[in-house]
């Protein structure tokens, strides 16, 4: 099933904030415009997934809407059945629980490419998967254990 949807694309002082008017809520930003856009993508896609699991109809898109003169308009198409947007995610909180470390370390983990995540409106969502395989990773480095003899 693929949902094609407009959103108002608009020149911030850091980037570019995207918004779908016809999708209450879905808003996000990007460094630039290739960010913007793919932000979009996901943002859209997350909150149609949602809408989808809470057993809420998706609402219905309309075309041709304005912008206030700054913003663009552009068209976001998603196929919902070939695109997994269930993959768990969690927060920056949450992986430093997950792996016992400080959240400044998963910041650093993060600008390291070891664990990737994404950023969803001013959000940080990590992604489990790569959390998980960071930990998978690690298991055994560090110093040897001392034995008790």
């Amino acid at each position: 099933m693929i949902k094609v949807y407009e959103a108002i694309i608009t020149p911030e002082e850091s980037g570019y904030s995207v918004e779908f008017p016809d999708i209450p809520g879905c808003t996000t930003q990007g460094n630039d415009l290739e960010d913007a856009y793919l932000m979009g993508y996901d943002a859209l896609g997350l909150m149609l997934q949602e809408i989808t699991e809470s057993g809420d109809s998706i609402p219905a898109a309309t075309f041709g809407n304005k912008t206030d003169g700054a913003g663009s308009i552009a068209v976001f198409a998603v196929n919902m059945d070939a695109l997994d947007f269930t993959e768990r995610y969690v927060t920056v909180k949450e992986a430093s629980d997950m792996l016992g470390v400080s959240h400044v370390r998963i910041q650093a983990l993060i600008k390291s490419g070891d664990i990737q995540s994404e950023k969803v409106g001013t959000s940080r969502l990590i992604n489990q998967k790569s959390v998980i395989a960071y930990q998978e990773r690690r298991q055994g480095a560090g110093r040897p254990k001392v034995l008790e003899q």
